[in-house]
């Protein structure tokens, strides 16, 4: 499996286009959310096949980044559970 880094930004607030995107990424069986606009998945799918899943339930002017992410990693403040979870899976 690889380590698959998302970064997502909703152009429209009023349209809360948040809860079925975040409802496909749970659909993976291994995810954690990084912070209010990304995430980590790990799966054998592709960028360009994540991406184009995730993209169905975005909306017009909705960004979306999907690549690689490998160790080593570093990062700051993130929830204990978050980094707990980023050391085991990250290799």
């Amino acid at each position: 499996m690889r380590a698959l880094i998302i970064i997502y930004e909703f152009n429209n607030t009023v349209i809360n286009n948040r809860t079925p995107f975040e409802t496909r990424i749970r659909q993976y069986d291994q995810y954690a959310f990084i912070s209010k606009n990304a995430c980590m998945i790990f799966t054998n799918d592709s960028v360009v096949s994540v991406r184009d899943y995730l993209n169905a339930a975005m909306t017009s002017g909705d960004k979306i980044y999907v690549g690689e992410a490998n160790a080593p990693a570093a990062w700051n403040n993130l929830h204990n559970d978050v980094s707990e979870y980023l050391q085991r899976n990250l290799k």
